[in-house]
Parts: structure tokens; C-alpha cells; sequence
């Protein structure tokens, strides 16, 4: 598969749920390479209620063979740079008690004093073969009003479970853009709640119970070589092929994303920076920016 340096986010992003931007650079067997095996334990996800064939066909298009050679660490940070983040529409409105919210919510992006950028999507493209993601299930969590991220990234196959931290309210999660046919409570110190996106794309983690300000994006790939930063910037991509890989960088908030191609070797960790640039609107425009438009983006 040729080599692609996305400059747009959007753009990066629909190639990757439509099948056109995937994970591997795909070769023929025996041309993944030696060395030290991928980790055995790694299988096809079986976390929604899809057929292992329909997953493995949208994982592994190309029917690549699977990586088998060495393997190291992508980790780094990811900056903002140019116009400040304007306040979120109704942050002021936040109840007293939730912290967390208040912090979580109170502007269009996140963004740390020296431009750390938090809930930027990382991905890692261009490996040879193809890789398996590790475990059925990804975590979000809620504590003090405020999902623990405002961006989540999953393998098509795995599932997002929900679980309320907070010692007295209730939740109602839901997956805007997903079939469902009931919804369950999160309670206090519950199990998690199990939501299952049956398509590539785009959705929206929100909550149907009184608190209109919850929501994370939620990017449902069709590779497992990704990451969401943390608050303070940071990110890390372990299991990534020896070799040389490029390293995307996107924000659901931010229109461009950017592109780095570097060496990855075995049993190392191969350091990245990355940045992108925010320009805000006009002000005729918007009176302040909404959030993307939910469901699954399908190309």
C-alpha cells in the first residue's frame, strides 16, 4: 500500500474508517521479518455482537499476513499552537460539586500551559502485515461529572464499558450513533455499562440523565496502533513493528492534523513530538463552536 501523509484531520480520518488509510503497509508472506515474536496473546477482539468473520474482514481487508517480527514503543507529546481554545457554550453553568467537569469542560479543547494538548488521537500507519488488538473491552470512567477523557479510541470488535465513580449519582450512558435496544443505569460502585458500536466511525459518548454536558468522541478504527493523550500531552503506543512508521496526529476540535515518519527500534521507544495549530473561526461565523456532529462516519 502507497505511503500517506494526511494534512487534514477530517480527511485522515474518513480514509481511516473507509478502509482507504489502514494500519499496515501490506506485503506478501515472509516479508514481515524476524526477530522477536509479536506477543502471543494478542487474538481477533470479540467484544460486540459481530461475527469474527465480518471483524477480520474489516481488520484485515487485504487478508495481510500477520506481523510476527520485532517490535517497540511509539511515545511522546502532542502540542497546540496558534488561538486559544473559546469557552464551551453553558460551562458556567456547571453544578458547584463536579470538579472534574468544571475543569474537564469549560473550553472547546483542553490545553496545558505550555500548549499540552489533551484528547488528540494518535495513530501509527504504515508497519508491514497487520496487527491484532489487545483485550475485548476499552474503559471510560466517570468521577466528579466528567467522563475520564473527552476522546476515546477503540479496535473495530472492542466494546467501550462505562463505569460510574462517583459515590452517589447516576448516570445513563449512551452511544450516540449506535443501535441499542435498551440502555442500563450506571450506580455508584456498579459493574460497568457495556456499549457496543457494530460499525467503524464516529459516535458520541453521552448521558441521558440530567447532564446534557457529558460527552467524549468516540472513533470506533479499523487498526489497533493508537492512542488518545493524556491532559498533560502525553501518549504511548506500545507493539508497534520495527521499521520505519508514520505517526498521525488529529484532534476532533482542531481541522489539520499532522504526520511524522520515524524508526522504530526493537524493544525500544521512539520518542515524538507533535503539533498542531488552532485557528478559531470568525467571529460572524459562530458565536462559539459546537462539537462535530455524531455517528459514525462511514466512507
Amino acid at each position: 500500500m502507497p505511503r500517506r501523509d494526511p494534512l487534514a484531520f477530517a480527511a485522515a480520518l474518513a480514509l481511516a474508517l473507509g478502509g482507504a488509510f489502514a494500519g499496515c503497509r501490506c506485503q506478501g508472506p515472509g516479508e514481515a521479518g524476524g526477530g522477536a515474536p509479536a506477543a502471543s496473546s494478542a487474538r481477533l477482539p470479540a467484544g460486540i455482537p459481530v461475527s469474527a468473520s465480518v471483524i477480520a474482514s474489516v481488520l484485515n481487508p487485504f487478508h495481510a499476513p500477520r506481523y510476527e517480527g520485532p517490535l517497540g514503543t511509539v511515545a511522546g507529546v502532542v502540542r497546540v499552537e496558534g488561538d486559544a481554545p473559546p469557552p464551551l457554550p453553558g460551562a458556567r453553568a456547571l453544578p458547584a460539586g463536579c470538579n472534574a467537569a468544571q475543569s474537564a469542560y469549560r473550553h472547546y479543547f483542553r490545553k496545558g500551559p505550555q500548549g499540552e494538548l489533551a484528547d488528540a488521537i494518535v495513530g501509527v500507519t504504515d508497519y508491514p502485515g497487520y496487527l491484532l488488538p489487545r483485550g475485548d473491552a476499552v474503559r471510560a470512567s466517570i468521577r466528579e461529572c466528567a467522563y475520564s477523557a473527552r476522546t476515546y479510541t477503540l479496535t473495530f470488535g472492542q466494546r467501550l464499558e462505562v463505569a460510574n465513580e462517583d459515590p452517589k449519582e447516576r448516570y445513563l450512558p449512551r452511544l450516540e450513533g449506535a443501535r441499542h435496544i435498551s440502555q442500563m443505569f450506571a450506580m455508584p460502585g456498579g459493574d460497568p455499562v457495556r456499549l457496543y458500536p457494530t460499525e467503524p466511525g464516529r459516535y458520541a459518548l453521552v448521558d441521558d440523565l440530567n447532564h446534557p454536558w457529558l460527552r467524549a468522541d468516540v472513533f470506533v478504527l479499523k487498526y489497533p496502533a493508537h492512542a488518545v493523550s493524556r491532559p498533560d500531552g502525553t501518549f504511548r503506543v506500545e507493539g508497534v513493528p520495527a521499521g520505519k512508521v508514520r505517526v498521525h496526529a488529529g484532534h476532533p476540535a482542531i481541522a489539520e492534523g499532522t504526520s511524522r515518519e520515524i524508526e522504530v527500534k526493537a524493544g525500544e521507544e521512539a520518542k515524538v513530538e507533535l503539533t498542531l495549530t488552532y485557528r478559531a473561526p470568525p467571529a460572524a461565523s459562530s458565536s462559539a463552536p459546537g462539537p462535530a456532529r455524531p455517528g459514525p462516519i462511514v466512507r
